[in-house]
């Protein structure tokens, strides 16, 4: 089960190629992270407020850091081949500066519990992004970057609201299938509505890029 599939059974990956760092808990030395595929970094505090004291991972594809006190993703580049990024409650997270660094390799960037973070000028260049969520994170002005990212099947901003309330966007994306979010009362189109066009979008192209796996709406993205 790997990197592209949305749920991830990390069983099934070889113990050796990934790594879980707990900076709550001791570690005696920096561990070698050569070969490490999934990484994970809980409670991890840099005094530069970016990634630039992470050691670097070489072989990492898939990124997960919680709790950090990240403020931006400056030095995120000496991940030369991370394809997936999940950054979840860190709640000094102001800016995405530095992600424009991995425009051609990242497919999938999930953020959660940033209400700080409300640039996007650098995630509108990743250009090659499938996959993206902006939940809980501070208000974003328009829909309008995400016609920039033409490779976007699936995009999630639950809990962050866009100021302009104009989700036009996207309906006229021509590779988007997927959407969540939740109602306000300034948007131009309700849950359901934009649910009720995406439904007739599958019946008319059967999600031929979306190929689902087994239960649970195990999903892997081509």
């Amino acid at each position: 089960m790997n990197w592209e599939y949305n749920t991830i059974w990390f069983d099934q990956i070889d113990s050796h190629k990934r790594f879980i760092w707990d900076s709550k808990k001791k570690i005696t030395q920096t561990p070698v992270l050569t070969g490490v595929e999934y990484l994970f970094l809980w409670h991890y505090k840099v005094t530069e407020g970016n990634f630039n004291e992470i050691p670097e991972a070489n072989d990492c594809r898939y990124l997960d850091i919680t709790f950090s006190n990240i403020k931006d993703f400056s030095g995120i580049k000496r991940f030369t081949d991370l394809k997936r990024l999940h950054v979840d409650y860190c709640l000094k997270l102001e800016s995405d500066r530095g992600l424009a660094d991995l425009k051609d390799t990242l497919e999938w960037l999930h953020i959660e519990q940033s209400k700080k973070l409300t640039s996007i000028n650098e995630i509108s260049v990743l250009s090659n992004l499938k996959v993206l969520s902006l939940n809980n994170c501070g208000p974003i002005e328009s829909l309008n970057f995400i016609q920039l990212l033409p490779h976007l099947i699936d995009f999630r901003f639950v809990g962050t609201n866009i100021l302009s309330g104009d989700l036009t966007p996207l309906i006229e994306h021509p590779n988007l299938k997927s959407v969540g979010f939740l109602d306000k009362r300034h948007y131009n189109f309700k849950s359901k509505a934009i649910d009720a066009i995406f439904k007739e979008k599958a019946n008319e192209d059967s999600f031929k890029d979306y190929v689902y796996k087994g239960e649970y709406r195990t999903f892997k993205y081509k």
